[in-house]
């Protein structure tokens, strides 16, 4: 028995004796699981395929010139912004600037103050409107919170009919066509469109 002990143990210390062909595996720390090699037998190569030298540089020429004209296409516009037709000042309503020219008015003193003392009334004005429109706003709430405390007092079925929303407090009625009339020889779009946006080079 211990002959057979010993040579199975000098089996596996020998590497010798261990066949070429065999997959290893060992164990790692952190985390422990074990974790198979790959398998490490020859296989051809892949054939390479032949390209010249002067086609790569051409093709590397071409892609840097294509390059270089979107670069300077974007110099030259990157100062230059979109026009606004609305903004846009014609030709002639330039060469009549002079022409359209108006000084404003000179006022004199008494005129100026007037001007000032108005506008200080006015904003005195809406000034007591927008507090005076505020504590009516707050008595009306506080009289109908106080209104709705006293109903529920005194019935339940009252106050629940009382703060339900009156739909016809604003009434609206519509009538209009419920269907249209079909076109004649009408043909729907299959989904192509014309494209009439401005495009500025």
């Amino acid at each position: 028995m211990t002959s057979i002990i010993s040579g199975f143990t000098k089996s596996l210390i020998n590497p010798r004796l261990i066949s070429p062909c065999t997959r290893l595996f060992h164990t790692q720390g952190t985390p422990l699981y074990f974790q198979t090699t790959d398998l490490l037998y020859g296989m051809p190569m892949k054939k390479k395929k032949k390209t010249d030298i002067q086609v790569v540089m051409a093709r590397e020429q071409r892609k840097r010139k294509k390059i270089e004209k979107q670069i300077k296409k974007l110099e030259k516009y990157s100062q230059k912004l979109k026009p606004i037709e609305e903004v846009q000042i014609s030709a002639q309503l330039r060469k009549e600037v002079n022409q359209r020219h108006r000084a404003k008015p000179k006022l004199s003193f008494e005129e100026s103050e007037n001007r000032i003392l108005l506008k200080k009334a006015w904003s005195v004005y809406q000034k007591n409107k927008f507090h005076e429109d505020l504590i009516a706003m707050d008595n009306a709430a506080t009289a109908q919170s106080e209104a709705l405390a006293e109903l529920r007092k005194e019935s339940e079925e009252l106050y629940h009919l009382a703060i339900q929303i009156d739909e016809q407090l604003i009434p609206y009625t519509h009538q209009g066509p419920v269907r249209t009339i079909p076109i004649d020889n009408y043909e729907p779009p299959d989904g192509d469109y014309k494209d009439t946006s401005r495009k500025w080079d």
